[in-house]
């Protein structure tokens, strides 16, 4: 039951939801003086739907990344133990039952539009966060995010917004931009760089084990507007008859940005001590929260400030004893979590023979259909990693992997192409190895509704540069463009005459022409997460690829002849549509969930020579 209740926990991102809840509560402290209990446990309610598309959304267009974050190992997504489409789903109904919960309640039309704002700017944030030229940009849309959260406590209310209130959207504003820029950034600094991804902190300079003295003091700017707008906003506003006298508030607000500036500095001023930096981090964030929201509370009147002090309190009391409680303790557990592994302690993988690849390639060539064609890349890829995998005899099972040049110089002593096709041609020039692990029990935790298949987990990639590369297939029908970032896993299940490719990440593409190729020229490149190959005895492959980007999902039906010649739909031939209802009917009965891969991990795994 404890264990449940904190996979629920990781999964809702709980440890941060005092922040989502306060906000809208603040908001309705700045207008008005007397909330009553309905009002605040309503707009408590939005605060937590808000917080679960926010976070949970974010946790899925991130997962691929998140996947190679040591500090989101913990996180249900991760693990697998949620598919990406049901967290999405369940973000998406947080939207519906927000606006619902906000109507039952009587609450104004601005109000709803407030709520609806902040929900499309962290949409827009999730989306594109860490993609635009310019990431102080992106940290400024997550903040009106967040402002419009605010003002919609405000708004719901029906009180007419105050000078009050403008100083409290400004104020999370900055903050907003303070703590996405510096802590959100400098804590994934290592893993954005990898991944090529735009921050803040990287863009004024930051890289691990150095903070520049830009960002220290683009970060002291922040902070200092901060403490300005405090006490400006409370020597203007200050309610006369309040119980704390305008100057006790003003020097407790000084005396604990003062507090925070010490923690700010100790953790920039220790970048060279991990555990010294990560707890003064940790500190200056949990502290900070309540030194730029609770000011506010206290605007209200004291129901409204005593629930949220303890909305605020509660939560980060029971964050801050688990995590510093000792505080050593926990503060090397968390360097340990951000520590790379040692090589002894990974699986170590196999290197196939150049001859054992060429012996499986030469079964393909032997099926008479066109090696050379990009659109037969995937089916001709996967059938010899498959054949590799049934073929290998170790009792032992361990993982293999084919690296670039061995494939390389197989297929070109299989194959008679004159150039080499693009997906061979810039898996090699990139570097790009195979790993495959035919373990079972690695690849599927649970399989319902279909035949067993022989399954296989398969990651490419490389370590360095360059974070992705494309290439284009214009022998089909539309024409597309494929990109394949550094890393990419995904799950091949063969059921005979049926592949499944499937929990695909790390590769998009759009199509380049027709009614697609208009919309993804709008919305950018898709990410593919699933796609079936069904062949027919003359070689003619029915597929099926599903490819996600936002809210739009696309799932064609293609056909790709033996010569690679493709072309949308399928035809009407018999064979063919008898193939096109087998890849229906497996998509409708499925019920899969997958093992756990580590994909950076296996792609620095020790490597040993065939016996």
């Amino acid at each position: 039951m404890i264990a449940s209740l904190i996979e629920v926990c990781r999964f809702f991102r709980f440890s941060v939801l005092g922040f989502s809840i306060v906000l809208p509560l603040i908001g309705s402290a700045a207008v008005s003086r007397s909330l009553t209990g309905a009002q605040l446990a309503m707009l408590a309610a939005a605060g937590l739907a808000f917080h679960v598309f926010a976070y949970v959304s974010n946790d899925v267009f991130d997962l691929e990344i998140d996947r190679t974050q040591p500090l989101r190992a913990s996180s249900p997504l991760v693990r697998g133990m949620v598919q990406p489409r049901t967290a999405l789903a369940i973000a998406l109904l947080a939207v519906p039952l927000a606006l619902l919960l906000h109507w039952w309640s009587g609450g104004p039309a601005r109000g709803a539009a407030a709520l609806i704002a902040a929900m499309l700017c962290m949409l827009v944030y999730n989306l594109r966060g860490k993609r635009l030229r310019i990431p102080p940009l992106s940290d400024a849309v997550q903040a009106l995010g967040w402002v419009a959260l605010t003002m919609y406590g405000a708004l719901a209310t029906g009180e007419p917004l105050t000078e009050t209130a403008v100083w409290l959207a400004v104020s999370i504003f900055v903050y907003v931009m303070l703590v996405n820029g510096l802590h959100g950034g400098l804590r994934d600094l290592d893993n954005d760089a990898r991944h090529g991804a735009r921050t803040t902190a990287l863009y004024l300079g930051a890289r691990p084990g150095h903070v520049p003295r830009v960002l220290a003091l683009y970060g002291l700017a922040l902070h200092l507007a901060l403490l300005a707008l405090a006490v400006v906003c409370v020597m203007r506003t200050w309610p006369a008859a309040n119980r704390i006298p305008m100057p006790a508030m003003v020097a407790a607000i000084v005396a604990a940005h003062l507090v925070l500036l010490w923690y700010a500095r100790t953790a920039l001023r220790a970048e060279a001590n991990p555990p010294q930096m990560i707890r003064a981090g940790l500190a200056h964030l949990f502290l900070s929260i309540g030194v730029v929201c609770l000011p506010f509370a206290f605007f209200a009147n004291p129901l409204a400030t005593t629930v949220i002090v303890a909305l605020y309190a509660v939560p980060s009391a029971i964050l801050v004893l688990r995590v510093s409680l000792p505080q050593r303790a926990a503060a090397a557990l968390l360097l340990l979590a951000l520590l790379p592994r040692p090589a002894s302690a990974q699986q170590p993988v196999v290197i196939v023979p150049r001859d054992e690849i060429v012996r499986a390639m030469r079964v393909q060539a032997a099926l008479n259909y066109e090696l050379c064609a990009t659109s037969n890349g995937a089916r001709f890829n996967a059938a010899v990693l498959l054949d590799i995998a049934r073929n290998r005899r170790d009792p032992q099972r361990t993982p293999f992997v084919l690296a670039h040049d061995d494939y390389y110089e197989a297929f070109r002593t299989v194959a008679t192409c004159d150039p080499v096709p693009a997906f061979v041609q810039k898996s090699r020039d990139n570097r790009e190895d195979q790993f495959v692990d035919y373990r079972r029990e690695k690849v599927i935790a649970s399989i319902r509704g279909v035949p067993e298949p022989f399954a296989v987990n398969v990651v490419t990639g490389w370590i360095g540069d360059p974070p992705s590369y494309s290439y284009e297939d214009r022998g089909g029908d539309p024409a597309l463009r494929v990109i394949r970032n550094r890393v990419i896993s995904y799950r091949l299940l063969d059921f005979g005459g049926l592949l499944l490719f499937d929990d695909i990440h790390g590769m998009y593409g759009r199509a380049l022409d027709g009614l697609l190729g208009f919309v993804f020229r709008i919305i950018g490149d898709a990410q593919a997460v699933r796609a079936y190959v069904a062949i027919a005895a003359d070689g003619t492959q029915v597929t099926r690829s599903t490819g996600h980007k936002g809210f739009l999902t696309v799932s064609p039906y293609a056909t790709v002849d033996a010569k690679g010649r493709g072309s949308k739909d399928v035809p009407d031939r018999k064979d063919l549509q008898a193939l096109k209802s087998r890849i229906d009917k497996t998509s409708a009965d499925i019920k899969v969930t997958y093992a756990t891969i580590r994909p950076e991990e296996t792609l620095r795994a020790p490597r040993v020579t065939a016996p």
